[in-house]
């Protein structure tokens, strides 16, 4: 890691410029997508601005605001709860997902990666205090484990997120 280039008071603090002049600083982007949805102020982009200016990883967060959309539609967060009444697996391995939310005669199909979708899931179980899948949450742990050594790991067993919840 290099030293910050100025001189002065900001010289005592190091700087993680390495991040930022390469181009896939993560060895997973699925390690950043979990993580993004599970604790997404683990990622802040105030903290990691530099890092959500690469077009990848712009992709990542887009993704993983779609996902955390899906899931506070399952779990009711800003009213009626949804349901998943179907699941297909693509010959391409995207996941299609039909859910609905009766009370507001909504109806969604979204196609995901297989990611997404164990993410859907899991982070719904959690969100509405549910055993999530066990195999659901070693994939993601598997992930996570992807993240680059000195970027922080959110844990699994933390408290669900906030947003997820309340809204």
């Amino acid at each position: 890691m290099r030293q910050w280039p100025w001189p002065g008071i900001d010289s005592a603090f190091p700087r993680n410029l390495d991040m930022i002049n390469n181009p896939h600083p993560l060895k997973s982007l699925d390690g950043l997508l979990c993580a993004l949805v599970v604790a997404p102020g683990v990622y802040a982009r105030n903290r990691f601005f530099e890092f959500f200016e690469q077009p990848a990883l712009r992709r990542v967060r887009r993704r993983a605001r779609i996902v955390r959309g899906i899931i506070r539609q399952l779990v009711g967060s800003s009213g009626p709860r949804g349901q998943i009444v179907g699941e297909q697996i693509q010959t391409d391995g995207r996941v299609l997902i039909h859910y609905i939310v009766p009370e507001l005669n909504f109806s969604r199909t979204t196609a995901l990666s297989s990611l997404e979708a164990i993410l859907v899931r899991y982070a719904s179980a959690r969100a509405l205090h549910q055993a999530p899948n066990p195999e659901d949450r070693e994939r993601i742990e598997q992930a996570l484990g992807g993240l680059s050594a000195g970027l922080p790991r959110p844990s699994l067993d933390a408290v669900v997120d906030k947003s997820l919840t309340d809204r």
